[in-house]
């Protein structure tokens, strides 16, 4: 079996070497933002949630920061802080990414979990599907995709960008399985969080 030569070694060792502390640090900043609680008198928190109301409802005016209107995008009630406690604002941060770096595919799914026939709350949906990339992250069960994805160090974008990936598989699944109504989303979420550990290695 040849060997590397020497240089090449070193190149290959410096390169994997970054990679593990990329995906560490990745790990510690993503475990920083699901501790941190959304906080209502923080401006940048606010700044954000209302970033996220007009990418997703551009031309809808919110009438005020407690409305129902938030039900519109998929959170439970009038005030989405609430729904952010699991996740704290890496729920935020993800939908919110979703929502400006692939606009087309969030608004289609948006619309799509409105339709009668396949509805769903698309917050909560980004919400817990937060939690499974969250959970794939610090298992290490993304470490192979994260490695491929990102030759040097992957950060917090690539982890943004395979929850994008997440949500649309999701948006597939919910359709392939036909729920007769959004009581049946426990069943159809556990089933996809199986799926997707059993293929993990396949994400793209």
């Amino acid at each position: 079996m040849p060997s590397l030569h020497p240089c090449r070694l070193g190149i290959s060792l410096q390169a994997s070497l970054l990679q593990i502390v990329g995906y560490r640090n990745l790990v510690a900043e993503v475990e920083k933002l699901r501790r941190e609680p959304y906080d209502c008198d923080n401006a940048e928190h606010e700044e954000m949630l209302m970033k996220l109301w007009k990418e997703l409802r551009p031309d809808t005016p919110l009438t005020s920061r407690i409305s129902k209107q938030w039900c519109e995008i998929g959170f439970q009630g009038s005030d989405p802080k609430t729904d952010f406690r699991g996740m704290g604002l890496l729920g935020l941060h993800n939908l919110l990414y979703f929502a400006e770096h692939d606009k087309s595919a969030a608004l289609q799914m948006l619309q799509d979990s409105l339709q009668p026939k396949h509805k769903y709350s698309f917050a909560i949906v980004g919400i817990n599907i937060t939690d499974l990339a969250y959970s794939l992250l610090v298992s290490g069960a993304l470490k192979t995709h994260l490695y491929n994805v990102a030759p040097e160090m992957p950060n917090l974008q690539h982890f943004q960008q395979t929850f994008c990936y997440l949500m649309q598989e999701f948006q597939r699944f919910w359709i392939e399985e036909d729920p007769s109504d959004i009581m049946e989303f426990n069943r159809v979420r556990s089933k996809f969080h199986r799926r997707i550990l059993q293929l993990k290695t396949g994400l793209k």
